[in-house]
């Protein structure tokens, strides 16, 4: 045997033990349960913590009812498709996530993002079609799984926090003044935030008193109970552990009602609206209006809408990309913060399911 065939045997011999070793890792024990990290913290969960658990999945619960209901209508759709989105993800994040620390559900970057690319179906085009949504959630899941699979987690290491500060601050701006119309409870057509700020003041003596006043009691009332959570906070660190009860008691339920105050807001304010509407007088103020009761049928999405690529366009890529981003930074910060790790392609591989 000559040289150069010896060396080719064994560069032979070297693919092949590579290769598989490559699959015996692929396949092995310590690979699945990295792809399903509940098989690595549900053996070590310690029962002591279940009921702060409960806590927390209550307080999370009732607080993401109002912020999906919102978030909903940043996103152009109808509201019920805000409660949908705020837990199931979270079903399918509890086995393949690999962050205790975080929700997975509606944010507002993302509603506003979404908002950007559908079909509206209604006259001032603040409410789009669903399928189109639905398709860009089916397309931006697979982007993110292939990513997932292919170890391009890395590359969101490339954006500059620069323009992730920049994007974010803008974004609230936006959000944040395209919300006035709807506390002074009034409505116009706009596609920009020129068109909102000119619509805005050429609409405002067309404000609705009721709407204004239920509005700015709303945002003192979230303002003045954060205030309450972080003294009572305070307090409780304060008075320790080992204080008397009694003591604790109050602190600690004004700490609870403050933490889920978004939640108290929606029961007070579903209150009042139930006592005007039994004295007649519901048509002052503007509603949300009807939501759909229970879950949608399960099916694939339509994927003979018309013009798919016209309505989502661009979206189809930022979106997935903007979704991970923020993810991921949350998690990171988390992790950091409690000695944990996260891993961003399982993350993308979490995400996108």
């Amino acid at each position: 045997m000559s040289s150069t065939e010896h060396t080719e045997l064994m560069s032979t011999e070297s693919f092949k033990t590579k290769v598989k070793n490559g699959i015996k890792d692929y396949f092995s024990v310590d690979a699945w349960k990295d792809r399903f990290p509940i098989t690595r913290w549900l053996p070590q969960y310690k029962a002591s913590k279940g009921l702060s658990d409960v806590i927390a999945g209550l307080t999370v619960g009732l607080t993401v009812i109002p912020q999906g209901l919102a978030y909903a209508s940043i996103a152009k759709l109808p509201l019920v498709y805000g409660l949908y989105s705020a837990f199931m993800g979270s079903f399918v994040y509890m086995f393949l996530g690999m962050s205790k620390d975080i929700t997975v559900g509606p944010t507002a970057i993302m509603s506003l993002l979404v908002g950007q690319y559908g079909k509206p179906i209604d006259e001032y085009g603040e409410v789009h079609d669903p399928t189109y949504a639905i398709l860009l959630a089916f397309f931006c899941g697979i982007f993110q799984i292939l990513m997932g699979m292919t170890r391009l987690g890395f590359v969101t290491n490339y954006i500059s926090a620069v323009v992730i500060s920049a994007f974010t601050s803008v974004s609230a701006i936006n959000i944040g003044f395209g919300q006035i119309k709807n506390i002074l409870g009034i409505r116009f057509q706009s596609e920009t935030f020129v068109m909102d700020f000119y619509h805005l003041f050429k609409h405002i003596k067309e404000t609705k008193w009721p709407d204004l006043v239920l509005g700015i009691s709303s945002i003192l009332f979230l303002a003045l109970m954060r205030f309450g959570k972080n003294k009572s906070q305070a307090r409780l660190d304060k008075i320790g552990k080992a204080g008397p009860t009694r003591v604790k008691a109050p602190w600690k339920a004004l700490w609870i009602l403050g933490t889920a105050r978004n939640a108290v807001l929606v029961v007070i304010a579903a209150g009042i609206m139930f006592i005007v509407e039994m004295n007649g007088s519901i048509g002052h103020i503007t509603l949300t209006g009807n939501v759909t009761s229970g879950l949608p049928p399960f099916r694939p999405p339509n994927l003979g809408a018309e013009n798919i690529l016209k309505h989502l366009n661009i979206g189809l890529v930022i979106i997935p990309l903007i979704g991970f981003l923020e993810n991921i930074a949350i998690a990171k910060g988390f992790a950091r913060q409690n000695g944990y790790k996260v891993e961003s392609n399982q993350e993308l591989i979490a995400l996108g399911c």
